[in-house]
């Protein structure tokens, strides 16, 4: 029997029981492992920068403003454009993204991400 053929229909009872058992015990160890991840840190004030974060600041420091990072692309749109439907789209995508939201601030002397909101 390939996968393909696989039903549930052939099944006995034990082997469903099986399976049932096996799906709540996979459903629980993915919950324990979920709160066991990365803590979740509040997002008021500012936040300290990654090691990554903190490279990118310091060779900005280093550098001052450059492109490197950057991406220019263009779009030639045809059609009418639905504002609304795209400013529902950029806000659903800002609201999910944090890093989009984000910037580099010094306080003190001291770099931090600032989350906008």
């Amino acid at each position: 029997m390939t996968s393909s053929d696989f039903t549930l229909e052939g099944l006995d009872k034990s082997q469903v029981e099986n399976l049932i058992a096996l799906a709540k015990e996979r459903r629980l160890q993915r919950k324990q492992k979920r709160d066991s991840s990365i803590p979740i840190v509040s997002r008021e004030g500012h936040l300290p920068l990654s090691f990554a974060q903190r490279r990118l600041w310091l060779l900005a420091q280093l550098d001052g403003v450059s492109a490197t990072y950057h991406i220019p692309m263009a779009l030639h749109l045809h059609g009418a454009l639905d504002v609304p439907a795209w400013q529902r789209s950029l806000d659903a995508l800002f609201a999910r993204h944090e890093a989009l939201r984000s910037v580099f601030v010094a306080e003190q002397g001291e770099p931090q991400v600032q989350v906008l909101a």
